[in-house]
């Protein structure tokens, strides 16, 4: 399955998925389009646009809008789409980062519990770095979720080492 079938299916998946959203009062008839695209926006930095997603920020909006109770089928992406898409962003091979789909309570305790192994400061040091990383207080997608918890790692072994130097 090449990379344009690919995007027509996860582009039908959408729109049906958008149009039973709408006939289940879930999504506002009129507006429904406009809820898409802020969800899109959501996804990539800001850019409300569905047709500018990659294939795998598609699949991620797909499964938003089937867990608002759209029954549509996530069309499948090969690992050869994907490797595909990192060439083209100038990647060398996949990429090996867990890559949440959207912040769920438990992965922002999880980050929270990473921050409180950190001294901090100032007592708004957290904020103010998350703030610093992605411009709000809290992550809002999986790809500033993944970017802060990758940031505290970073700084909870750079503060062991530290530790063990002196």
């Amino acid at each position: 399955m090449n990379r344009a079938h690919v995007y027509s299916l996860q582009n039908t998946a959408i729109h049906r998925a958008r149009a039973e959203l709408e006939q289940n009062g879930v999504l506002d008839p009129g507006l429904g389009i406009e809820q898409i695209r802020d969800m899109a926006g959501e996804l990539n930095r800001g850019l409300r646009s569905v047709s500018s997603l990659s294939l795998e920020q598609r699949r991620m909006l797909i499964d938003r809008l089937v867990e608002m109770g759209a029954r549509v089928r996530n069309p499948h992406i090969y690992a050869s789409d994907l490797v595909a898409e990192s060439a083209a962003r100038g990647e060398k091979g996949p990429r090996k980062i867990i890559v949440y789909p959207y912040p769920s309570e438990e992965q922002l305790r999880m980050v929270d519990a990473l921050a409180g192994q950190i001294g901090w400061q100032t007592p708004d040091g957290y904020a103010r770095f998350c703030h610093k990383l992605f411009r709000a207080p809290r992550p809002r997608n999986g790809r500033e979720l993944t970017r802060l918890r990758l940031a505290l790692q970073s700084m909870i072994d750079q503060e062991r080492v530290r530790e063990v130097g002196l």
